[in-house]
């Protein structure tokens, strides 16, 4: 865990040190970025994972909602484990575009989740 920590903030001040936080605002979400990235990587890939076949749909439904081009890239990102810079790279898109996209794409899934929540609650 300690090793983990270590890569965390040496990956934070490279970020910043070669301009990937180009206002104070953004760091917040460039280190979420960077924790999220680490705790991905170091979860063993052969981990049983038990998703409810209704979250699956869902999930499916929401996806299907978002654009051609961010599903891209967070399929690249998320299910592909490649690095921001890779994704950035082939797909010409800036690190502030794709860390928009990210951010994006999470507020639409905690929209989406909260609504089914209240959803299921209200049916029970």
């Amino acid at each position: 865990m300690e090793a983990i920590l270590q890569e965390v903030y040496a990956d934070l001040f490279r970020g910043i040190r070669v301009g990937l936080v180009p206002r104070p605002e953004s760091l917040g979400g460039f280190l979420r970025d960077i924790v999220h990235s680490h705790i991905s990587h170091a979860t063993p890939a052969d981990a049983p994972m038990r998703v409810a076949h209704e979250d699956v749909e869902r999930m499916r439904r929401a996806l299907a909602c978002l654009s051609r081009s961010a599903r891209a890239l967070l399929s690249s990102y998320i299910l592909q484990g490649r690095s921001r810079e890779e994704i950035c790279g082939d797909s010409r898109v800036s690190m502030e575009q794709f860390r928009a996209t990210l951010t994006a794409a999470k507020n639409f899934f905690t929209r989406g989740a909260r609504a089914a929540s209240s959803h299921t609650a209200a049916g029970a």
